[in-house]
């Protein structure tokens, strides 16, 4: 019995103490509110605080957050539980409970929805949190966007919260976004399918347009647009590398099995797109098959590609050097990291190939004054244009000289690039 009777004393001094403490800050206020016995807010409680005894642990611990909106206090454990929410905004959770007291907070409280840390749910608990008072505006919420804390206008009126506006947008970039009373639609604008919270154009939708595979594809209203890469122009559905469809040779073949593989060999060794502008420097067939012409014209342009067309095999070379001449003995090999040779169209039915140097860089290029476009030495030539090559047949094709042997073949003389041995070349074009 007198223990029982020890607990109740002591159960009265705190309430007293607690309640008093409250009622001084009430009366400095000029807000008097009062505590309720045996009542709780719950659901909503984002901080305990233990130990709070006999004192105004629970209060000052609420003033202290600018969350706290109220506080149970749990006598029989001195325990404080702050609340985001007053009883007047959820009402269906404030409930019965003998070991609680309930108190909304009285001094400085924060106007729910009016700081990022306080967002609101809805705009009739913003209402309802200040007594029907609240005026229409911009507020925080957290049930608009999926785990963001968004702002938005709201309606105190109809309690609408206009979720289109929110600063986070609520639908695809590609949508339009419809607020209605209570809630909002989403709808893919033209040109663009979808749910409206995920809008898909014709560029990405199945590859449903006729865009180059060297081109990007720009979704518009209604429709789209095709524009080419960097590297190549065109009208966006038919893209060319840069120069390289003014070649009469190479638009003699299949796009995509030759030209484009001829586009693949070049990019890795190109510098930037404002380098990628090709322009003729010769052609053989138009301008002359004299080796002084070839010179004239392209000697110290920079980097190169050669193309060469012997009746129906189209070979050539790349050099990132630029041809000169040697006069005399000839000896003009030069050192070349970046060249290389290949094959695009052969009758033996080859596939198209790139052919790397695998020893004597030096021996790259042969810049001669009697000699046309001529790649490696060693072995001879891996490839040679002879003086005046439209009227004999002195050029010749070798492997293994300085770049890399086709499969299949040994160094020396072969018919890889040609079915015979020499040519006459009836087709040389040197594009810088």
């Amino acid at each position: 019995m007198a223990k029982k009777v020890l607990y109740a004393v002591g159960l009265l001094i705190k309430t007293v103490l607690l309640c008093c403490t409250a009622a001084q800050q009430w009366e400095a206020t000029g807000q008097p509110e009062v505590s309720k016995f045996g009542m709780m807010l719950q659901r909503h409680i984002f901080k305990r605080i233990t130990g709070a005894g006999l004192s105004d642990v629970c209060l000052r611990g609420c003033y202290a957050d600018v969350r706290c909106q109220s506080f149970n206090y749990v006598f029989t454990q001195d325990i404080c539980e702050l609340s985001n929410r007053t009883k007047e905004a959820r009402p269906e959770d404030y409930v019965p409970n003998p070991e609680r007291f309930y108190f909304k907070r009285d001094y400085k409280r924060v106007l729910l929805g009016s700081i990022p840390e306080l967002p609101a749910e809805t705009c009739q608990e913003i209402k309802m949190s200040e007594g029907g008072q609240a005026v229409s505006g911009k507020y925080w919420f957290h049930s608009i966007v999926p785990e963001r804390t968004v702002l938005a206008p709201c309606d105190m009126k109809t309690e609408d919260v206009d979720e289109c506006n929110s600063t986070i947008p609520v639908c695809d970039a590609n949508a339009e976004c419809t607020n209605t009373i209570g809630s909002h639609s989403c709808s893919c604008k033209a040109g663009f399918t979808g749910n409206g919270k995920k809008c898909v154009g014709k560029c990405r939708r199945n590859k449903s347009h006729d865009c180059d595979v060297n081109a990007y594809c720009n979704n518009t209203v209604g429709s789209y647009r095709c524009t080419c890469n960097s590297w190549y122009q065109g009208n966006g559905t038919s893209c060319y590398f840069r120069g390289l469809n003014n070649s009469v040779i190479l638009t003699s073949l299949d796009y995509t099995n030759y030209t484009g593989k001829l586009l693949s060999y070049l990019e890795p060794v190109l510098l930037s797109s404002e380098w990628s502008r090709f322009v003729k420097c010769w052609h053989a067939k138009t301008e002359g098959w004299a080796a002084s012409t070839f010179h004239s014209n392209c000697d110290g342009r920079g980097p190169t590609v050669t193309i060469i067309k012997a009746n129906d095999s189209i070979f050539g070379g790349y050099t990132d050097v630029s041809w000169g001449q040697s006069a005399g003995s000839c000896a003009g090999h030069s050192y070349a990291s970046k060249a290389f040779i290949f094959s695009l169209y052969n009758v033996k039915g080859y596939n198209p190939v790139k052919l790397t140097q695998y020893r004597n860089q030096q021996y790259a290029m042969y810049r001669c004054n009697t000699h046309g476009p001529t790649f490696g030495v060693g072995c001879g030539h891996d490839i040679y244009i002879s003086d005046d090559s439209g009227n004999n047949q002195n050029s010749y094709t070798r492997c293994g000289c300085t770049y890399t042997k086709p499969s299949g073949y040994s160094t020396g003389d072969c018919g890889f690039f040609y079915r015979g041995v020499s040519f006459l070349s009836n087709g040389c074009r040197s594009i810088l």
